[in-house]
Order: C-alpha cells, then structure tokens, then sequence
C-alpha cells in the first residue's frame, strides 16, 4: 500500500541520519488491487564519491547517502510489469526491475486520486487522517470545482495530520529538494521548484517559460532554471501534440531535478512526472501515443539517475519510483440518476436527492459483501462522500490478482 512506501522512506531518512549504507528492499506490500501502483528501489552500482561546496556553505548537514523520490501520476502496475502483453516499452524501468526491489503491484488509497495519494505517500496516513481528500475542492454554494480551490489545495498546510518526510529529512539535519511534487508550497523546502501540477496550462498556446519558473525557492535557483528551460526541447510528434505542454513541464522537471542532484547534492530529492496520466486521459490507456509518452518517461528517469553518477553520488543513491493510482479501460458508462430523474424516480431540493419508493442505507449497509474496499472511506467526511463512487470488479491476471 502506498503507507508502506511511506514508511520505507522514513526509514530511509533514518538510515541517512545514521549514515547507514543498507537498502531496505521491503517497500511495499504485494497485493491485488483495483488501482495499481508500480513501485521499484534500487541502491545503484558504486563510484567514488565527492565533497560538494555549495552543500556545505549551505547550513544543511553533509550527508554520503541520498533518497530520490520519483511518482508518475497513472502509472498501473502492468505498463512496467507485463510490457509484453501492452507493447510498453520502457527500458530504463524494466532494468531496475530486474536489479532492483519491486513490489509487483500495490493498493492505492480512497479517493485513488493524485492529491490524496500523494499526502499518503508522504505522510503514511489515509486521506481521512491526512485530510487531502480530493484533487479540487468543492465549492457547494457555487455547485463547482474551481481552479482557485485547487491551488488552495496544493499548499503544505492543507495537509493536517502526519508528518510530511520532507520535514522529517529537514529535521534530521538534510536538505530537502522538491521538483514539481503535489503539496509542497510553502512547505519550507530548501530547493522547491514548482510545486503542484493545476498551474500547468490547459492549452498548448498558452505555455508559458513563467508558468513553470514561478515561485522557485531559493530565488537564485530561478537564473540556473530559466537557462535549463531555454534547452528543454520535446519531441515534435505530431500525434501527441495535444498534450506537448505537459510533456514539456515533465521535461523541464527532470533536467531541473537532474541539475539540482548535480551541483547541491540533497538528501531528499522529491519529482513528480504528470504527463503520462494526461495521455491515459486523453488518448486512452493502450494508445500508441500513450506508449510514446511512457517512453519519454522513461528516459527522463534516466536522466535524473544519471545525474547522479555526474554527480558522484551514485553509490549512496536509493532511487524509488512509484505511482499515485493506475486506471481502467472503460468501454461504456452509464448514469442511474439520468434514467431515474427521466421516470420520474428521483427529485432534488436544493442540494439534497431523494429516490422515491426507497429506504436510505447507512455507509456500513449499503454494500455488506465489500468491507475491504468500504474500510477506506472511514472517517472521510460526509460531504466528500457525496460526490464518491466506489466501483468493485475482480481482479483479473493482467492486474496480477
């Protein structure tokens, strides 16, 4: 589950506050799961190690010993552990399968949605106990999400319970980098670069180089970035233009990631890649585009690891990659309430529904046979439930279940 891939990584920062030089390869619990997530670690080959200057005028403890956090939002369990069944080719990944540890899928949490998932993966608590219990906030009286309460959302300080690993690490002495990770603004992170993915554009005409070098913490950070950026060139394939933004912002992050690994050497370094989800979104789950973007992916991994070996750390790197949720090919959709609004079954009053002719189920009744999916959604408050689905299916042997 995603806690357990938390509680690796505070493990992890312990061992780096010790110094120590062992790889827990426990990193997550192997399960079927409705949401998979792909989890791989690997302690990577040995080079001479070296002093950096900047660190050490930084005020932040010189640490040997480095964990570099990567999540790529959507990525399921099978595009890296059944790459003969999709045709995903991802070289890169598919090596550290095999060196590494990994988990062969993972449970993701209740709402399997990126901001949840990812307060989980810091804080190793649920969405009810963490509080990030949606990617927007709904704004009842306006009847909406908007993007305003989503950027309110991005902020460290909606996170109410746990302690984020970034200040774990930042406790312990180490400094912390963030490069485009959910939740990170305001979060006092040495080296944050963007935090949070809503600001990204929606259209491709209106990327911006601003967009993404807004809010840069330290500000001298913004000068190195703006140059990087400058050289960031994506691929132009015409078939993936549609979402060339976001692969964009992903490249521009791992080469942002790749240059602070470089010449600052953190402790904890935190990157998330967006835009393979955009793709499963936009083109489907099993579209040749899709692959393309999970091959782009791929080599931007590794990139960041091979920042590490230019920066002579590679021996006391644990890299871990991992994923906030999966998805499911949905062939057809069909909407009860239209239906039962249509013959007269269903009215509203204000923002209350009522279904004529039927009995209100409590949360512990309404689905009896499925307590082990229903336990997520204890404690989460009743007007996030409002707007929740819970769908069960069987796990199937492509879902490893």
């Amino acid at each position: 589950m995603i806690i357990d891939l938390h509680q690796t990584l505070h493990r992890t920062i312990h061992e780096l506050k010790g110094e120590l030089k062992g790889c827990d390869s426990a990193l997550v619990r192997s399960c079927a799961a409705l949401l998979l997530i792909c989890c791989l670690a690997l302690r990577l080959p040995s080079l001479a190690g070296h002093q950096n200057i900047n660190q050490q005028k930084s005020g932040f403890r010189k640490t040997s010993s480095h964990v570099v956090l990567i999540t790529i939002n959507g990525l399921g369990a099978d595009f890296v552990n059944r790459p003969e069944i999709l045709k995903a080719h991802a070289p890169f990944m598919h090596n550290l399968i095999e060196k590494g540890s990994h988990a062969y899928s993972a449970e993701s949490v209740y709402p399997s949605l990126t901001l949840p998932a990812h307060a989980s993966i810091v804080t190793g608590m649920l969405p009810a106990d963490h509080s990030i219990t949606a990617d927007f906030s709904f704004d009842d009286p306006a009847g909406k999400s908007t993007l305003q309460n989503q950027k309110k959302f991005l902020k460290a300080s909606e996170i109410k319970g746990g302690e984020p690993i970034w200040e774990t690490a930042s406790r312990n002495g180490l400094a912390v980098a963030s490069v485009g990770f959910p939740l990170t603004a305001g979060a006092g992170i040495k080296f944050n670069v963007k935090a949070g993915f809503s600001d990204l554009p929606d259209k491709e005409s209106d990327f911006k180089p601003e967009t993404l070098l807004a809010g840069i913490e330290p500000e001298s950070l913004t000068l190195q970035l703006s140059s990087v950026l400058s050289k960031v060139v994506v691929p132009d394939k015409k078939r993936i233009k549609a979402i060339s933004h976001f692969l964009k912002a992903d490249f521009f992050r791992a080469a942002a990631a790749s240059l602070i690994m470089e010449n600052y050497k953190p402790g904890l370094m935190l990157v998330n890649l967006g835009s393979f989800a955009e793709a499963e979104e936009h083109f489907g789950l099993s579209s040749g585009e899709t692959f393309e973007v999970l091959e782009s992916i791929d080599r931007l991994i590794a990139q960041i690891a091979g920042s590490l070996e230019k920066a002579g750390i590679q021996s006391g790197t644990t890299l871990i990659i991992a994923s906030d949720r999966g998805y499911l090919k949905t062939e057809q959709s069909f909407n009860p309430n239209v239906l039962l609004a249509k013959k007269g079954l269903l009215s509203t009053d204000g923002e209350e529904r009522s279904l004529h002719g039927a009995q209100s189920l409590s949360r512990s009744a309404a689905l009896p046979p499925y307590s082990s999916t229903l336990h997520k959604t204890n404690g989460l408050p009743d007007r996030s439930l409002k707007y929740s689905m819970i769908i069960i299916r069987k796990p199937t042997a492509l879902s490893g279940g």
